[in-house]
């Protein structure tokens, strides 16, 4: 029942049927003047780049969240979404700052070019299937199908977004100007939670702009200030982007670390925030090039490789949240490794279900299952049908094993969540290849000072590159100057591997209370929302 774990579905009538405080935290980067010009940018970065040599972060208590996504309604008669055609219509349409027009139809062949196919369409299979289930009234009944599940993964990407916000603070106050509307660098880094690639970006609609800036601003003030308890909601951002931001959300293993991290060799499907860098910042040098030889004479405004590099530092800065530091797919394929033979659940897998159920079905989440029935008749006789009640943990624990059997990758999701979670909030023994002392990280609403220096440093190193005289040579290695910023990005200790490698376990194995307990905890947390999705589609009725 994988519709109660993250609340997406889709109903098929064709089927009728969720520090220790060792020592003190070095002193952040002094304050950035107001820059007057582009160039001041650059005059800033060595400033930056100074600090960050030792560490040590206090542990952090982290309230668990849990994410709420929908989906957006495809719209007839417009180019496909994430298309060149798409973005190039919208860019057509509305306004694009100078020098940006033939920018965004480079991105666009870019993009076109590393899509390795199209996405094939959702398919209308149901989830729920058709569910051997406990008698009720004293009959032998078989839940009929209630909707499949096709929404986003329950792991939301690394820091909120005004954390990802305060990486670029010291990068400087220059206008970067998209669709009439003006950004700070910090602004931008923030942006690939809102778009797919920096294309999709500088086509997009001045009204859009306009309004995610005002989010983005609002969370960063909050986090210069506090922790926790971003104001600006998951609800917020998803009407700013029209959805897009909760099918964003979906496919977050970009966001995740590449294996190598736990020193694992794992065949990936997808990729990782390492290799999503790689070549978002190569992409901004080599904009950068292309302005540096269009003025041999002068000093280039950076503009458009600026805006490129931002859109690169958000996967860059992702790579210091401690719940990121396993790579997604792995996780995925241990959970279903352990849980299942061939494409059923085993044994132990089964079991796993049962106690999520027999502890989420209880009190409020009991009482309010109990309250509604299927909305389309389990049975018939003569005419009359019977709508089957979610009435009990063994019924529920049905489900569950069902859905699990037939989406096994999204299910896994509840280990990836529950990971993500427990190491963000415990932390881990990280060190890097810079030089800075180890230090205990931690993950989303919990940016502390210590992370935040070393993150400004790696963003200052970055955005550095993009004035190298280096990048001009003939046959430039920009690969190599990826690997000087990546080396400013946190590693785990030996001891830290040792957290990363038993959590891993932990949060994969059937016979783990914990992760049974926090799968369980999770339907209790959404429970509002997941009654009143399968009420509203029309899977569930008041009995």
């Amino acid at each position: 029942m994988q519709a109660i774990l993250t609340g997406r579905k889709v109903f098929d009538p064709s089927m009728g049927g969720m520090r220790d405080r060792d020592g003190s935290p070095p002193p952040p980067p002094p304050p950035v003047d107001p820059a007057k010009n582009e160039q001041a940018i650059f005059d800033r970065i060595a400033e930056s780049m100074a600090y960050a040599n030792s560490f040590d972060l206090g542990s952090v208590e982290l309230q668990r969240r849990f994410d709420r996504f929908d989906e957006e309604a495809s719209r007839r008669g417009a180019p496909a979404p994430g298309t060149a055609a798409a973005r190039r219509a919208q860019a057509a349409a509305g306004p694009v700052h100078a020098g940006q027009r033939e920018f965004i139809e480079d991105l666009s062949a870019i993009d076109d070019t590393r899509a390795a196919a199209p996405a094939a369409p959702a398919q209308a299979t149901p989830v729920w299937g058709a569910l051997g289930a406990a008698t009720d009234r004293g009959a032998s009944v078989r839940l009929g199908d209630v909707g499949r599940l096709v929404g986003p993964d329950l792991s939301r990407p690394f820091f909120d977004t005004g954390e990802h916000v305060r990486s670029g603070d010291d990068v400087g106050t220059v206008p970067l100007r998209i669709a009439n509307v003006d950004f700070t660098y910090g602004d931008l880094v923030a942006m690939p939670d809102f778009f797919e690639n920096p294309a999709d970006l500088l086509g997009a609609s001045e009204r859009e702009l306009t309004a995610l800036r005002g989010h983005i601003r609002r969370s960063a003030a909050h986090y210069r200030t506090s922790t926790g308890n971003d104001p600006v909601t998951e609800t917020d951002w998803s009407t700013a982007t029209g959805g897009r931001y909760l099918r964003l959300a979906a496919t977050n293993y970009t966001h995740f670390a590449p294996p190598s991290v736990i020193e694992v060799s794992f065949p990936q499907a997808h990729g990782d925030n390492r290799a999503r860098y790689a070549e978002l910042h190569q992409q901004a040098l080599r904009e950068s090039q292309r302005l540096h030889l269009a003025n041999p004479s002068g000093t280039p405004t950076l503009e458009s490789a600026l805006i490129v590099n931002a859109f690169a530092d958000h996967f860059l800065t992702d790579a210091f949240a401690s719940g990121h530091l396993v790579n997604k797919e792995v996780v995925i394929d241990a959970f279903r490794r352990e849980f299942y033979h061939g494409s059923s659940l085993n044994a132990a897998g089964q079991a796993f279900f049962t106690r999520v159920a027999n502890r989420a079905f209880t009190g409020e989440v009991a009482r309010r299952f109990s309250e509604l029935e299927q909305a389309d008749p389990t049975i018939g006789i003569g005419g009359v049908g019977w709508h089957a009640n979610i009435n009990s943990a063994s019924r529920f624990a049905t489900l569950l094993q069902r859905a699990a059997e037939q989406e096994p990758e999204k299910i896994a999701n509840v280990a990836v969540k529950a990971l993500h979670d427990h190491l963000n909030s415990t932390g881990v023994m990280v060190g890097n290849n810079a030089g800075a002392v180890p230090w205990r990280l931690h993950g989303d609403e919990a940016l502390e000072s210590s992370t935040l220096a070393v993150m400004k440093q790696a963003v200052a190193q970055s955005v550095a590159d993009l004035r190298d005289p280096a990048i001009l040579a003939s046959g430039a290695d920009l690969g190599a100057l990826v690997d000087r910023v990546w080396r400013f990005t946190p590693e785990p200790t030996s001891a830290g591997l040792t957290v990363l490698r038993t959590a891993l376990q932990t949060y994969t194995t059937p016979g783990s209370t914990v992760l049974s307990n926090a799968a369980a905890d999770l339907i209790t947390a959404q429970l509002d929302q997941l009654i009143a999705e399968l009420v509203g589609g029309g899977h569930l009725r008041r009995a």
